[in-house]
């Protein structure tokens, strides 16, 4: 086996290891979901509302951190390939783009804490630009485009978007920390 084998499946396994330590710590505990979900009887039609509209930002959050996990090691290989010039058969990065159709369709399903509403409104015009950006580099691969510009445009799309996860990560990491407040 070579050196170079070994290490790359040694990295394999510690990918592997940290995002399933990573996955189980955020596991669903079923207690806690079934007794949260009980609506009290005592609870007004408001917080009966607000709980309702919660559970669409709790399905979206958990969605995505999940497949973040998930696909962590295969979306940065494909970043790496990206930035080396390889020709990619599509161009694949975490499924921004149900994340922000998950967060319009709970914003567009009621109120419920003002907060989380201004976190969702702050976080959906970098989202917005982060999945036009992907899919512009999608369509760029599928296309064969980087043929005739030796790599220009994707070079370009990656500076993009990296700079625009700079501004995704911290808003997004807000409002998963409000999901989480209230979920508890």
């Amino acid at each position: 086996m070579s050196c170079q084998n070994w290490w790359h499946r040694l990295g394999l396994v510690v990918c592997i290891v940290v995002s399933v330590g990573f996955v189980s710590g955020c596991e669903f505990n079923m207690d806690n979901l079934r007794n949260s979900s009980q609506v009290k009887a005592t609870q007004s039609d408001s917080e009966k509302e607000i709980w309702r509209v919660f559970k669409f930002y709790l399905a979206a959050t958990n969605e995505f951190n999940f497949t973040s996990v998930k696909y962590s090691h295969q979306h940065m290989e494909i970043v790496q390939q990206a930035r080396q010039n390889i020709p990619l058969a599509e161009f694949k990065e975490r499924d921004y783009e149900r994340l922000e159709q998950e967060l319009i369709a709970a914003r567009d399903a009621g109120h419920t804490h003002s907060d989380l509403e201004a976190a969702t409104d702050a976080l959906l015009p970098v989202l917005h630009d982060i999945v036009v950006a992907v899919k512009e580099l999608d369509t760029y691969y599928k296309e064969k485009r980087y043929d005739s510009d030796n790599y220009a445009f994707a070079h370009m799309q990656l500076e993009k978007l990296s700079s625009l996860m700079d501004v995704f990560e911290p808003k997004y990491d807000a409002l998963d920390t409000i999901v989480k407040t209230y979920h508890k």
